[in-house]
């Protein structure tokens, strides 16, 4: 009986493999020109990682791919526009549950970006790169401790998705 369960468990544990795999050829991992459009002096951050997950880029999210990365942060903690932009809008992560919120700042160098878990500052205004933006919330509140805080941020070049992790990490700038 323990040979047939543990038998079962590599072969979910392949096909979850060979479905991260399959998932991640058909996204793609594009990256755009960041030389001029990002505040070095806002960011590096640091990712998330726990033990309820990865905050990585394309990280396995059931059975889908994370589309963007965690930033680590705390309650209150200020957050600063990346680039020059107007914030366009608030938006609900959890569609109609408003008690999380993040903001869409669309930037004239072609950049989009969502940013989750975060209380918008200035909405419908332009922006420039290093004004506080937002304020951190706490979505460890939703989610318990074992999730740390963090910001989710995702990233869009002329319309097309891009991985944020050199824009915004330490260890990979």
């Amino acid at each position: 009986m323990k040979n047939k369960a543990l038998y079962l468990v590599i072969i979910l544990s392949i096909i979850a493999i060979i479905r991260w795999i399959v998932l991640l050829l058909k996204k793609g991992n594009t990256v755009a020109d960041k030389t001029t459009a990002f505040s070095p002096v806002i960011y590096p951050a640091t990712l998330r990682n726990d033990i309820r997950g990865s905050g990585s880029y394309n990280a396995i999210r059931f059975n889908r791919l994370h589309d963007g990365i965690d930033l680590l942060c705390t309650e209150g903690q200020n957050v600063y526009a990346p680039f020059d932009g107007t914030i366009t809008r608030v938006t609900y992560p959890y569609g109609g549950n408003t008690r999380w919120t993040g903001l869409e700042l669309v930037g004239d160098n072609g950049y989009t970006m969502k940013m989750f878990y975060v209380v918008p500052a200035k909405i419908g205004q332009e922006v420039k790169a290093g004004e506080v933006i937002a304020t951190a919330q706490a979505i460890s509140k939703k989610y318990g401790a074992g999730m740390k805080d963090h910001i989710h941020v995702e990233l869009r070049k002329d319309n097309t998705e891009i991985d944020p992790s050199s824009y915004f990490l330490a260890e990979i700038a």
